[in-house]
């Protein structure tokens, strides 16, 4: 969004929190007046954290007299709730997320007005710890309709997943192999943000329906699936626009044998 007085949007992430809160908004990113002002920022890592919550820092004294939530945090384009508190303490506040994703926002609920963050903390799990029950399970022999280069439909399974990533048309798909069939406990698409637009898609492990997905884009989410096989299919199930994949992930289960074959 558009910024005020010289203001950076680093300013938000500086991990600089004064003792008795923040009292000089020069120490702050403002933006201009206006409707639906909004902060933004990625996170570091070049994978998606499942995020517990996120804090916002204002200044202090600002919203004493707040009757309703004067902001919003998304995590991905999906809500994360506030949970209240003291009156008093509306200056600092809580947004529970409880998801995986990489870009947070920022939005102001107040007409005409000018966005004050102070800072923005972000409180996330280690992807790799949480994975340590369910370990990665190979992709490969992809192809994909409308047909390209093996090249091309390698593109989701190469590793990067912030980069390189491929379109499936509307009602086109997209599909990999496990190297034996195993029960395939969850997947994890990494996508490209696209301002604005939904996705609609499902996944099916050789033929069987695990996940039917219709709501916000995101850069990352984690699917719950439970299903036996190998062949791992995504349907773009929208009517227009394309489905970005940039990396397909599947998880196995170490409580469970793997191997099904």
């Amino acid at each position: 969004s558009s910024v005020a007085l010289g203001s950076i949007c680093q300013s938000a992430i500086s991990n600089r929190l004064p003792t008795g809160g923040f009292t000089n908004p020069k120490a702050c990113s403002q933006t201009r007046h206006g409707n639906s002002e909004w902060w933004q920022a990625q996170l570091t890592s070049n994978s998606a954290a499942r995020v517990t919550f996120v804090q916002v820092h204002q200044l202090k004294g600002c919203c004493k007299n707040a009757s309703k939530p004067l902001l919003t945090v998304t995590l991905d384009g999906n809500d994360c709730p506030l949970r209240i508190l003291k009156l008093q303490q509306r200056s600092r506040q809580v947004f529970f997320c409880n998801r995986t994703g990489q870009t947070v926002r920022v939005t102001s609920e107040l007409p005409n007005t000018q966005l004050t963050v102070c800072q923005v903390q972000v409180f996330a799990e280690n992807l790799a710890d949480i994975d340590a029950d369910h370990p990665l399970l190979q992709l490969s022999n992809c192809s994909q309709l409308p047909p390209s280069s093996s090249a091309t439909c390698q593109k989701a399974t190469d590793g990067r997943t912030r980069t390189g990533c491929i379109a499936v048309p509307e009602n086109g798909w997209w599909e990999a192999q496990t190297q034996k069939a195993s029960l395939i406990k969850y997947v994890r698409i990494y996508s490209a943000m696209t301002c604005c637009q939904a996705y609609k898609f499902s996944v099916s492990v050789d033929g069987s329906n695990c996940i039917s997905y219709s709501g916000a884009y995101f850069s990352a989410r984690d699917f719950l699936c439970k299903r036996k096989g190998r062949n791992i299919q995504i349907v773009n199930r929208m009517q227009t626009g394309q489905l970005l994949l940039c990396e397909v992930q599947a998880f196995g289960s170490r409580r469970t044998p793997v191997d099904y074959g």
